[in-house]
């Protein structure tokens, strides 16, 4: 802690902490750890979760250990954050159970340590459900260094895992990735979320590969579509993929053709807020922005 930081707040966590210490009472501890895991939310302080993670390497009590568990999970954890201790679990032993628990505390990370043992997961034997973890905790612990290896699941014989390391190499891309989102928009497993990644990360490159996509999509009655995943909004694969076309309409004149073939041609495939979106956006300018990003 800087010489700055408000002297209560220091006090307060050596109360806490000394509490902790010296409490058996099993409703008031958990109250203690609660209000001392606020603090350490709010200040991003790493004296509080390498205090936390201390504590559910020893606690005994399972009550006790499950609560300290989802708020070491919440705490952000950088690289002064003291990890080897969970680390060292994650080595030891193989078992789902085990294993998934620990990946549960290495959310919210800026720590290469916690970045490192998590693609040595993905390298690794493990069960699909713990790739799917590991996938979800890189979201908000990974860095571009894991998108090589996600790119190694992208194909996996399991849709969901598949599906996760896509969205995963989608939330820690940025335009380098576009050729990628591009190939797999035309040759991949998963096209429907390729398409969320060409939308955030293509240019007018892209375009050909969207029409030939959205043509195809839309060659038959489809029961249900999928929403999408970084999106806001009554979205789906077809719906965004004409928005990005839309940017680029003063460009590519082909763009108004294949709106007007959708709607005369193959309306009858469309579910009716695509055939909306459709009509409106042929009265949209390109500049106008007309898809809205999830945080």
């Amino acid at each position: 802690m800087t010489n700055s930081f408000n002297q209560d707040i220091i006090t307060k966590i050596d109360v806490l902490k000394n509490s902790i210490n010296s409490s058996v009472e099993e409703i008031e501890l958990i109250e203690t750890y609660i209000k001392l895991s606020e603090i350490g939310e709010k200040f991003e302080l790493n004296e509080i979760t390498n205090f936390l993670i201390q504590k559910y390497i020893t606690e005994k009590n399972e009550n006790v250990k499950s609560i300290i568990h989802s708020l070491i999970r919440k705490q952000t954890k950088n690289e002064n954050t003291e990890v080897k201790s969970l680390l060292l679990i994650l080595q030891k032993y193989k078992k789902s159970n085990i294993v998934e628990s620990i990946i549960e505390l290495l959310h919210n990370s800026k720590n290469s340590e916690i970045e490192n043992a998590l693609i040595n997961i993905l390298e690794s034997n493990h069960s699909d459900w713990i790739y799917k973890r590991v996938n979800t905790c890189l979201h908000t612990s990974g860095t571009r260094k894991s998108i090589p290896h996600l790119v190694k699941k992208i194909n996996h014989k399991s849709n969901d895992v598949a599906t996760s390391s896509l969205i995963t190499i989608i939330r820690l891309a940025d335009e380098r990735e576009s050729e990628l989102f591009i190939n797999e928009l035309t040759n991949g497993k998963i096209k429907d979320t390729a398409m969320e990644g060409v939308c955030l990360y293509s240019g007018i490159e892209a375009v050909d590969n969207v029409i030939e996509r959205l043509k195809k999509k839309t060659n038959r009655k489809r029961e249900t579509d999928c929403s999408t995943y970084f999106y806001l909004g009554n979205e789906n694969e077809t719906t965004i993929g004409l928005k990005f076309l839309n940017k680029f309409k003063e460009d590519r004149k082909d763009i108004e053709t294949f709106f007007t073939f959708l709607l005369e041609k193959r309306i009858d495939k469309l579910f009716d807020y695509e055939i909306d979106t459709l009509k409106e956006l042929i009265k949209t300018p390109s500049t106008e922005i007309t898809l809205k990003k999830r945080i």
